[in-house]
């Protein structure tokens, strides 16, 4: 994966997720096998934190806004010995590349606005890779392709890994490699550009199709199939999936190919002279303390609470109510045995823990209500 955008594609069981979680280091590495490299040496424990992960479910905050979103990711990512004013102007810039100046201050609305808000909550700690999962999910086609644009403008020499299901066009040719994968096996990996071609060759041109990544797509699911005699190709009348031996049969395929081969001898030129990681994760250190990021968490709290102050005046009421009416019920007790039997009896506890208060309070008299 070099810099630039890396894509991995394939139909939805077939293990993209779960890959690139293993790349990012967010998956337990027992019973996995191989070795993961990062520029030319191996993955160490704090690579999570070097690098960026957008998950498929923006996390960032409605009742923020997009400056306090990215002040709250600086705040406890970039390092303590950087000033103020240079954790400003690094989200400042941010929200330059991201095109996000006009909405700066205001709550995170839109579903383009999440997202990039999300990817700029990355971008803060300026990683030289940026995971994504599934970046275009719940997006129009539209602000999926202005995602990828400024993905691509704010590249610079950053390597971008990301899953994506059925790129259309106009984001798959911005792409300079690509992952397909089927049911767990790799089908092709190299140049974005010349998979087609490499599709072609296996027997699968590319007739009736505007956009490759569909023809590609329709090849793992089993819809477009191989004319072994004259390379026809065509559509089922309804789709059926790949059976593995046809799976099994594109894996064979690729691993005789010349992309696997250059891929499989320039590992081992730069692996050559190192040794093999350990498979076990050791403790991470962060760059700032406890005690920064519990104040960090702190302000992001009383900012959540002032950014929605009807929801959180619903629960004081709430709350207050149910704790009076609570109270009004136990205060009516008389100091006997059995009217504290009988309203504990009455409360919804569980059978055990009423059984302990009986104990407790009929067998001591030492106790007041």
């Amino acid at each position: 994966m070099n810099p630039g955008l890396n894509a991995i594609v394939g139909p939805s069981v077939s293990g993209n997720t779960l890959l690139l979680d293993i790349l990012a280091a967010r998956k337990d590495p027992s019973g996995i096998s191989g070795d993961v490299w990062v520029h030319e040496v191996p993955e160490d424990s704090n690579f999570p934190h070097n690098t960026g992960y957008v998950v498929q479910d923006d996390d960032v905050m409605d009742t923020l806004s997009v400056r306090e979103n990215l002040w709250f990711s600086a705040a406890l990512r970039l390092p303590t010995t950087m000033t103020k004013q240079e954790k400003k102007e690094r989200f400042n810039n941010i929200i330059k590349e991201l095109n996000l100046e006009e909405v700066a201050d205001s709550k995170v609305e839109s579903k383009g606005e999440r997202k990039k808000t999300s990817i700029g909550t990355e971008l803060i700690l300026d990683p030289l890779i940026l995971f994504l999962d599934e970046p275009t999910t719940g997006l129009d086609g539209r602000t999926a392709n202005d995602v990828f644009t400024l993905l691509r403008i704010s590249q610079q020499g950053r390597a971008i890994i990301f899953t994506i299901h059925q790129p259309c066009y106009s984001i798959f040719k911005l792409f300079d490699s690509l992952t397909i994968l089927a049911s767990g096996e790799l089908i092709y990996h190299g140049p974005a550009q010349k998979a087609l071609e490499y599709f072609q060759s296996a027997g699968f041109p590319c007739k009736f199709y505007n956009n490759p990544a569909e023809l590609f797509l329709d090849i793992t699911d089993g819809v477009i199939k191989r004319d072994s005699e004259d390379y026809e190709v065509y559509k089922t009348e309804m789709c059926s999936r790949t059976d593995d031996s046809e799976i099994k049969e594109l894996d064979i395929h690729f691993s005789k190919s010349t992309f696997y081969h250059d891929t499989k001898t320039e590992l081992e030129e730069r692996s050559r002279d190192e040794n093999k990681r350990c498979l076990v994760r050791k403790e991470i250190s962060y760059v700032t303390s406890f005690v920064h990021q519990l104040i960090g968490l702190i302000r992001r709290s009383f900012q959540n609470f002032t950014g929605n102050p009807q929801y959180w005046a619903t629960l004081i009421i709430s709350t207050f109510v149910v704790g009076l009416v609570t109270g009004v019920m136990f205060i009516l007790l008389r100091d006997i045995c059995s009217e504290i039997y009988n309203r504990n009896y009455k409360w919804p506890l569980p059978q055990a823990v009423q059984s302990g208060f009986k104990v407790n309070i009929s067998g001591s008299a030492s106790y007041e209500g």
